[in-house]
């Protein structure tokens, strides 16, 4: 699950926004308007008896420039 905050300070602040409801899914939008993003991810293993740790292989965001 990934989940994100934005602000306009480079130190997440009090005038940050909490970290959102998880995404939707790919290609999700975030919606907002400010100039850093911090996101965090939740990895689970859903199956029983799994001994390998799930990892993040990729990321990717995109944005629009104000006024596009």
């Amino acid at each position: 699950a990934i989940s994100v905050r934005q602000g306009n300070t480079p130190t997440p602040d009090g005038t940050w926004t909490v970290f959102s409801a998880p995404l939707a899914g790919s290609g999700a939008s975030i919606g907002g308007s400010a100039r850093y993003l911090q996101y965090q991810v939740q990895l689970t293993a859903n199956t029983p008896g799994l001994t390998q740790t799930p990892t993040l292989q990729d990321l990717t965001m995109t944005y629009s420039p104000a006024g596009s």
